[in-house]
């Protein structure tokens, strides 16, 4: 495949690294459309974002991925340069699938760019999230992916990246006990994953945005 990198090599030319602005590494429903919004308002738009996104930006960002065989790479641990995709779409910002489970290692490309979290209390995304991964099991939603090579590459890497001791994939994480996977929720996909950003995120780099917070820490942030 012809990718951006490639094409202004052949041409002789340099490809100076994409400027990437903002990166939410926050989980889906926790904010992260009114986040995608409001970026937008204070002038850091585009974001990458599913639910936001134009239908143009989602095809032609996610044929990267399927072309690129780039969900299959990263889970095999091999190097990907995402510049090539940020170059592709655009964006100063980017969040929500497939970023919120390969953002570290766009971290690591992009070591100086500002990390937001955005995040609402556990009860709340926790019933949010569930009814989000039930809806991806539906008979509708998997039929859709049949004829969608994007769909069902994203329901693939959901899958990939939800497993876990006693589970290994959405089906079997829904199929626990109630207890036990709100449990498995909590510490795992919530307090663990922010602890594991926390760490890697430089303190001065790092906002951990709930959106009832409102404009002010999200401004004073972006200065």
């Amino acid at each position: 495949k012809l990718t951006t990198t490639k094409f202004m090599a052949e041409q002789g030319g340099t490809v100076t690294k994409y400027p990437l602005k903002i990166l939410n590494a926050g989980f889906f429903r926790g904010g992260t459309s009114s986040l995608s919004i409001a970026l937008k308002e204070l002038g850091f738009g585009p974001t990458w974002h599913l639910i936001t996104n134009s239908k143009e930006l989602t095809e032609r960002g996610g044929k990267w991925w399927i072309d690129n065989d780039i969900f299959r790479k990263l889970d095999n641990d091999e190097y990907v340069n995402f510049d090539e995709w940020l170059q592709l779409i655009q964006c100063n910002a980017i969040m929500d699938t497939p970023v919120v489970f390969y953002w570290e290692k766009i971290f690591e490309q992009y070591p100086s760019v500002k990390v937001i979290v955005s995040l609402r209390e556990f009860e709340q995304w926790k019933k949010s999230y569930v009814n989000l991964l039930e809806h991806c099991q539906s008979i509708g939603f998997n039929l859709a992916a049949r004829n969608d090579s994007w769909l069902s590459a994203t329901l693939q890497c959901w899958d990939i990246n939800h497993r876990g001791d006693g589970y290994k994939g959405l089906a079997e994480l829904l199929a626990l006990e109630t207890a036990k996977r709100d449990a498995i929720l909590e510490q795992q996909y919530y307090h663990d994953f922010l602890a594991n950003i926390k760490r890697v995120v430089p303190k001065e780099q790092l906002l951990i945005f709930h959106p009832r917070d409102g404009w002010a820490p999200l401004c004073r942030f972006l200065n």
